[in-house]
């Protein structure tokens, strides 16, 4: 077959361009469902010093995120077991307490508890705020009953807070990032 081709240059040529404008042809008819799906990077640092303070952890883990170059990325700090706490506890004055520099604040602070799940959704919101890349807002679909592919996807890709069903139709609330939103445009009833 090379053969044929280095004899026949004009061909070869020929071949390759129609090659290329077929391959530019179809990449414009691609759906983006097709596209292989994208995750931003994701730093997560979790440590563990025996007999260290909050401020010598937080400042080991800063000096690291410098170190290799993550020092300027969008940061909260999380600050667990807040039910431990007496009172109220303000979030932006314990981070600014365990950072010992007010310079330097991460893109918010966020008080928690993994044992009652207080903060949770303080944490959510800090999380969608700082990491805009796949925004997320409350929308309305109505799923055809036979169409089980595209629910499953919502209930794996989003946050699912209402589901009804009548007759003919599936109708979901969920809080879905904007590539879902995508990818299931045609089932949008209302985006809030």
């Amino acid at each position: 077959m090379a053969d044929f081709f280095i004899r026949r240059p004009i061909v070869a040529i020929v071949a390759s361009i129609v090659i290329t404008l077929l391959g530019l042809a179809v990449l414009q008819r691609l759906s983006i469902e097709q596209y292989p799906e994208l995750s931003p990077p994701t730093i997560r640092v979790e440590t563990t010093y025996q007999g260290a303070s909050a401020e010598e952890q937080t400042a080991h883990v800063l000096a690291t995120l410098n170190e290799i170059g993550a020092g300027e990325t969008p940061q909260i700090l999380v600050l667990n077991k807040i039910d431990l706490v007496p009172g109220k506890p303000d979030s932006s004055s314990l981070a600014r307490r365990i950072l010992g520099d007010p310079e330097h604040q991460p893109a918010g602070a966020v008080a928690i508890s993994a044992a009652t799940g207080q903060g949770f959704e303080e944490l959510l919101r800090k999380i969608d705020q700082t990491l805009a890349v796949d925004p997320l807002a409350e929308c309305s679909f109505r799923f055809p009953a036979g169409e089980g592919g595209p629910l499953h996807l919502l209930h794996e890709h989003a946050r699912v807070i209402a589901t009804r069903y009548d007759d003919e139709y599936c109708y979901v609330e969920a809080v879905a990032p904007a590539s879902v939103r995508r990818k299931l445009r045609e089932y949008v009833v209302a985006q809030r």
